[in-house]
């Protein structure tokens, strides 16, 4: 039914649910519309099933078999997502797992990723290596410690005091804001606090470093990508419960279970069988990571009745923008425009994740009144998210091992950011957000005079991807619900790249030579580059749209790309 929706429209309007779903619509509790349809999927057997996929020895030997295709075929990246997708769907250590991972070694010895390819052999042998490949494995073994060498010179030659310290924000922090520099403050404004510079602050400065409260891989990046810090690993190992979460190493395994994988686990194919979206993806992963932070069920449903403005009138700053607070994402602006639709169609799919919530053993209460309860405060929560939230996007950045180079990541992931995702969006922003796969930083990429808003990007900066208007807009509706109509969204800020320059400004861009920068390869001449480039950006700042704002620009953002690099340590093989 979930796939016709006009006709399972028409089937709930002959039926005479409609009028019913509608009238729960109207009320203020959220969790009405959720349990009012929850009661007619039941009745009319619409449920969508939840069609759990077992650990198949055959379809992983299928997965490894196309990766030694792909590899033979020298397509390295096809042949690293073939060979995770054998692990993912690998019983527990059973051979096809073993055979998995041999692989995979082969594959990293072959891309010169030497200490990737011994971590896979370690792996292997620690389950118990089959006879047959032992002998191969201790040469291969062998050689890749005896590149070693290599591979350290390699990556010592790129790292320098600068590029190691620069996103640590050792800066002071604000006790308010856990995340942010004292550089950062909050004043009230109508009885909602906004974000605003304490002191001046200059180009280049970082004010925050922020882990996502939750996040979300998208599905092209999930093969290749740890589900829990979205780092592009080359080792990554797989869920023992489910064939699609893959972790880079145990921590975040533990980390990501302890939060909320251990129940996702149980329902996480219902998921696709909704189409979801990465908002309620992330609900569901916030409201169990909630949960579990809750001291019990009580103070998780009292919570839930609690949210949006009625909430943020009320709480401490810490309570809204430190994403340690478990409430912290409940305390956001409920406002929205164009509200009926997308409420019609989110009570469907929450009616559906708290349906198989109730179906996991030992989730919820057992006595019968707060049972209910727990299940209206999972459908509260799960709307108020997925109807509210402004998810940020976080691109990525990546090293592609085939050319050596260090670029832009095509596909984003998202992430619901405690004070990140507060900060107000402006086309042309005064604070970067950079992304650090689960992180996010907030990076000054202009002067900003004390008492000044700290505003941000939602869709990215208009210089840092080459998106078309169209798609800009579509991306803008999509994150913030809105259409916007300035210079940038237009396109018209095309109209000043001729904009005249000072005398003071045209003699700094020429002391630049931003030619010879943009040739520069000494890692160890980075931290001197980057102050004159911060320097003459500040100079610029009130021509942004010129052409020299943009040369600066783009040499500026690629010093912090490469120092993002040496942060995220993404990397794929090759271009799929």
């Amino acid at each position: 039914m979930f796939t016709r929706p006009v006709q399972f429209h028409e089937f709930l309007t002959h039926h005479g649910f409609i009028d019913d779903i509608y009238k729960a619509m109207n009320k203020s509790d959220l969790a009405e519309p959720v349990m009012t349809v929850l009661n007619i999927l039941t009745k009319t057997n619409s449920l969508p099933p939840l069609l759990k996929e077992p650990k198949s020895e055959s379809k992983s030997t299928a997965f490894r078999n196309e990766g030694n295709q792909a590899y033979g075929s020298k397509k390295y990246q096809r042949a690293l997502i073939c060979y995770n997708k054998a692990l993912l769907y690998a019983p527990k250590n059973s051979r096809a797992m073993k055979l998995a991972y041999s692989n995979r070694s082969a594959l990293l010895l072959k891309v010169k990723s030497f200490s990737a390819c011994l971590s896979d052999i370690e792996t292997c042998f620690s389950m118990g290596c089959p006879l047959e490949i032992i002998e191969k494995l201790r040469k291969r073994k062998d050689e890749a410690r005896s590149y070693l060498w290599v591979e350290r010179l390699a990556k010592d030659a790129r790292s320098t005091v600068f590029t190691k310290e620069y996103f640590k924000c050792n800066m002071k922090r604000n006790p308010q804001i856990p995340c942010a520099t004292t550089n950062v403050g909050i004043i009230l404004e109508d009885q909602v606090p906004k974000v605003v510079a304490t002191t001046d602050i200059k180009v280049g400065v970082v004010l925050a470093v922020e882990t996502a409260f939750v996040s979300q891989n998208d599905p092209q990046n999930a093969v290749f990508s740890c589900y829990y810090c979205h780092k592009m690993s080359l080792n990554l190992k797989p869920c023992d419960g489910c064939n699609i979460a893959l972790f880079c190493n145990e921590n975040c395994r533990e980390n990501c279970m302890r939060e909320y994988h251990s129940i996702e686990c149980q329902i996480i194919e219902v998921l696709d069988a909704l189409y979801s979206g990465s908002m309620l993806r992330m609900a569901v992963k916030a409201v169990l990571k909630m949960k579990n932070m809750s001291k019990s069920w009580s103070d998780f449903i009292a919570a839930s009745h609690t949210t949006g403005m009625n909430r943020l009138k009320t709480s401490s700053i810490n309570e809204i923008y430190d994403s340690n607070y478990k409430y912290s994402l409940l305390n956001i602006k409920d406002e929205r425009h164009f509200l009926h639709g997308p409420l019609y169609n989110a009570c469907f799919n929450c009616a559906s994740i708290v349906h198989y919530l109730e179906k996991v053993s030992c989730f919820l209460p057992q006595p019968a009144d707060e049972r209910k309860s727990a299940l209206q405060a999972l459908a509260r929560m799960l709307m108020f998210l997925t109807l509210y939230s402004t998810h940020t996007q976080v691109i990525m950045v990546v090293a592609v091992n085939e050319v050596e180079k260090t670029e832009f990541h095509d596909i984003a992931n998202y992430g619901w950011f405690s004070f990140i995702g507060k900060l107000r969006n402006s086309c042309n922003p005064n604070v970067l957000a950079v992304g650090l796969n689960k992180k996010t930083a907030l990076l000054a990429i202009a002067p900003i005079k004390r008492g000044t808003e700290l505003t941000i990007s939602y869709v990215g900066h208009w210089l840092d991807n080459s998106t078309d208007k169209e798609i800009r807009h579509k991306n803008m509706f999509i994150l913030c619900g809105v259409v916007c109509n300035c210079v940038v969204c237009t396109g018209e800020y095309e109209f000043f790249n001729n904009a005249k320059l000072t005398d003071v400004q045209k003699k700094n861009v020429r002391k630049l030579n931003l030619e010879e920068m943009g040739e520069q390869r000494n890692w160890n001449c980075i931290p001197e580059i980057f102050a004159k480039l911060c320097k003459t950006l500040a100079l610029l700042s009130d021509l942004p749209y010129s052409d020299e704002y943009a040369k600066v620009y783009t040499l500026f953002r690629r010093c912090v790309l490469c120092i993002q690099d040496l942060t995220t340590e993404n990397l794929m093989l090759d271009y799929v």
